[in-house]
């Protein structure tokens, strides 16, 4: 555990560690007031002297396939447009724009960086689901192929990942009225051969999936829960075929939800964190949810 950031206002939130030699984790904050916003690299004894960013930018997401390529994501509160910044290894600075609103970001190397969200000013009711792709030299920015919604429900980008040249999967959501993920059928995955997108069919009637991830060979792991029974399932997707894994639960839990998921590089092992849910509260029984770390594979 080490200290905040000098001048930072209260708490932190960690950019991606950048592979590489140089993989320290960077650190963006609040810089003495909340619209300031600062980043700082941990350097193994202390955090380095803040770079400023905008004033008024609220950071959304980030992306570091290298310790000299770092992206950040965000919007300026302020105006409502766009926010990108780029480390090169010795300096931030302002970066080209993807073209979208950005929510998540995912790359397999400095030119293969893909990112989802939706169309910046795009028609009011508009089909919300986008992607924009970075090969090194620009970004292409285009919507992903509509599917039905049912009435009274809004589709919603979620989160990318990028799994190389021929592949990469993108990831949303049908959204009810009340803001809640459509029972049984809610779920978008979408997938890119290198030319172009298609959606992929989940044969499986979730009521809740957050988390995707990279197996690190072309494929992705998520998590899933099924109802009745709180059943939650790792599931595997690779060159067509579905495969799940139960996840473990602790003595006395009714349900695990696993909120992130994260590949192991060089292997085919997952680290996932998440939660734990006990009983309803009953007598001296308090109930309520505990923290989880789960280890996938050797």
């Amino acid at each position: 555990v080490s200290a905040l950031p000098s001048h930072a206002v209260g708490g932190i939130g960690l950019l991606s560690i950048a592979p590489g030699a140089r993989s320290e984790p960077w650190a963006f904050y609040s810089y003495k007031s909340y619209p300031q916003t600062a980043v700082a690299r941990w350097t193994g004894k202390s955090w380095s002297a803040p770079t400023l960013l905008n004033k008024n930018a609220f950071i959304s997401t980030d992306v570091a396939p290298s310790s000299s390529a770092i992206w950040v994501f965000g919007t300026i509160e302020t105006t409502g447009k766009p926010y990108v910044v780029r480390y090169n290894g010795n300096t931030w600075s302002a970066a080209p724009s993807p073209g979208i609103s950005v929510l998540s970001a995912s790359a397999a190397s400095p030119d293969d960086i893909w990112v989802t969200g939706s169309l910046i000013g795009a028609a009011k009711g508009s089909w919300p689901m986008a992607v924009s792709h970075w090969n090194g030299t620009k970004w292409t920015a285009s919507l992903l192929p509509r599917v039905p919604v049912p009435a009274k429900s809004a589709a919603a980008p979620l989160s990318i990942v990028a799994g190389g040249a021929r592949d990469a999967y993108a990831f949303g959501y049908l959204m009810g009225p009340d803001g809640s993920i459509v029972p049984n059928d809610g779920m978008i995955l979408y997938h890119w051969n290198g030319a172009k997108w298609s959606r992929l069919t989940i044969p499986y009637q979730e009521t809740e999936e957050f988390s995707i991830a990279s197996d690190g060979h072309g494929g992705i792991w998520s998590w899933l829960e099924v109802d009745p029974g709180h059943h939650d399932y790792l599931i595997h997707y690779s060159g067509g075929h579905w495969t799940e894994v139960t996840d473990p639960r602790p003595a006395g839990a009714f349900s695990v939800q696993t909120d992130e998921i994260t590949a192991i590089p060089g292997t085919r092992s997952l680290w996932a964190s998440g939660i734990a849910s006990v009983p309803i509260p009953i007598g001296n029984n308090p109930g309520g949810t505990k923290g989880l770390i789960l280890k996938y594979g050797a």
